[in-house]
C-alpha cells in the first residue's frame, strides 16, 4: 500500500498534469483563469520531481505510465515551459514565465522596505545559512544594518555562510520565499549565485563599526584567509588617502561640510592631508573651522560620520564616476 503523500493540492494536481503529457495539460491550462495558470507553472517549476510511490499514492491509475517512466518524473521547470508554450501564443507564454520568475525576486526587493529590526527578529528563529541567503538578497546597506542587530554570538557564523554562499536551489529558495511572505513581510504591514566575499565586503562596510571589527576579529580566528580576503576589498576611512586627487574632489563635491568636518575629527593625519591637499586654501580654513567649533563629540557620531562619507564614496564608484581600490590594493596601470 503506498503511503500518504505530503503534497499540497496544487502539487498533487501539477503531477496528474505531467502524467497526463504535454499537450492535454495544455489543453487544460487553456481552460483556466490565467490567475490559476500562474499558480500552477509557480508550482510546476517549483516542485520536487515526484517518485513512484508517491505518485501512486496520488493516481493509482496511472501506475503503469509511471513505472515506464524509471524513478522520477522530468524536471517541473522543463515540463512548464513545454506546456506553457503548447497552451498559449509565444508573446503570452513569455509574459506568463517572466511573471513567475520575477515572484521570488519581488519578495526579497520587499525586504528593502522592512525594518531591519523585524528581519532581524524573523531571522533568530533561523539557521544561519537561511539568515545568509536572505542577506543576500538585500541592499548592503540593508543588510549591514540587520547584521548589526543579530546576537553576537550569529554574526560570524552568518558572515561565513554569506561569504561561502554559492548555488541555492529552487526547492530552498521556495521555502524561504514562502515562510517570508506568510510571516515575515506579514509581520511588517533558483539557483544564481549569491553572497561571497564581495558581499559581505559591501554589507560590512554598512554596518557600525564596533560591529564590524567585531566581525572581523572573529572571522580571523576562525578563518584567517577567509578574513583577509573580505578586508581586501572592504573600504575604510582610512582608504580615502589612497585615493587619486580627481577621486577626493568628486567626493568633496558630494560630501556635506559639516558631516565631513565631524567625519575627520578621529582621522589619522594621512587622510586629514589628503582632504586639505584637495581644497582651496581657505575652503581648508573653513574645514578646520568647522571642526573646531565642533567641541567634544561622541566617538559613535564621528564613525556614524564616517559611514555616511564612505557611502558617498562608494555610490560614485558604483556609477563609475571613480576608482576605488579595496583595503591593501593598488591600482595598476598599463
Amino acid at each position: 500500500m503506498a503511503s500518504q503523500s505530503k503534497r499540497t493540492p496544487m502539487e498533487k494536481v501539477a503531477i496528474l498534469l505531467q502524467l497526463m503529457g504535454e499537450e492535454t495539460a495544455a489543453k487544460i491550462l487553456q481552460s483556466l483563469p490565467m490567475g490559476e495558470v500562474h499558480r500552477m507553472t509557480q508550482t510546476l517549476m517549483r516542485m520536487k520531481p515526484a517518485e513512484i510511490e508517491e505518485a501512486r499514492a496520488i493516481a493509482e491509475e496511472f501506475t503503469q505510465m509511471l513505472l515506464g517512466r524509471g524513478g522520477f518524473l522530468v524536471p517541473g521547470e522543463d515540463f512548464a515551459k513545454a506546456v506553457i508554450s503548447r497552451a498559449f501564443d509565444k508573446v503570452s507564454a513569455a509574459r506568463l514565465m517572466d511573471a513567475v520568475a520575477m515572484n521570488d525576486h519581488q519578495t526579497f526587493e520587499s525586504l528593502n522596505k522592512v525594518d531591519p529590526k523585524v528581519i532581524s527578529e524573523f531571522t533568530k528563529a533561523e539557521h544561519p545559512q537561511t539568515t545568509a541567503l536572505i542577506l543576500a538578497h538585500l541592499e548592503p546597506s540593508v543588510a549591514g544594518k540587520v547584521l548589526s542587530q543579530l546576537p553576537e554570538v550569529v554574526r560570524t557564523e552568518v558572515v561565513l555562510r554569506l561569504a561561502k554562499l554559492k548555488d541555492v536551489s529552487p526547492a530552498v529558495l521556495e521555502e524561504i520565499v514562502d515562510a517570508l511572505q506568510n510571516d515575515l513581510l506579514n509581520m511588517a504591514s533558483a539557483g544564481e549565485e549569491l553572497g561571497g566575499l564581495k558581499k559581505v565586503a559591501d554589507v560590512l562596510n554598512h554596518t557600525e563599526k564596533s560591529v564590524e571589527n567585531d566581525i572581523l576579529k572573529r572571522l580571523q580566528e576562525e578563518d584567517p584567509a577567509l578574513a583577509e580576503g573580505i578586508q581586501q576589498l572592504m573600504f575604510t576611512f582610512d582608504d580615502l588617502a589612497k585615493l587619486h586627487d580627481k577621486a577626493i574632489q568628486e567626493v568633496l563635491r558630494e560630501v556635506d561640510m559639516k558631516l565631513l568636518a565631524k567625519a575627520l575629527r578621529a582621522a589619522s593625519d594621512e587622510v586629514q592631508q589628503k582632504i586639505f591637499g584637495n581644497m582651496s586654501q581657505r575652503a581648508a580654513e573653513v574645514l578646520k573651522e568647522e571642526m573646531e567649533s565642533l567641541g567634544p563629540t561622541r566617538l559613535s557620531e564621528v564613525e556614524s560620520a564616517q559611514m555616511e562619507v564612505i557611502k558617498v564614496v562608494l555610490t560614485l564608484r558604483d556609477e563609475g564616476r571613480i576608482v576605488v581600490s579595496g583595503a591593501g590594493e593598488e591600482d595598476v596601470f598599463v
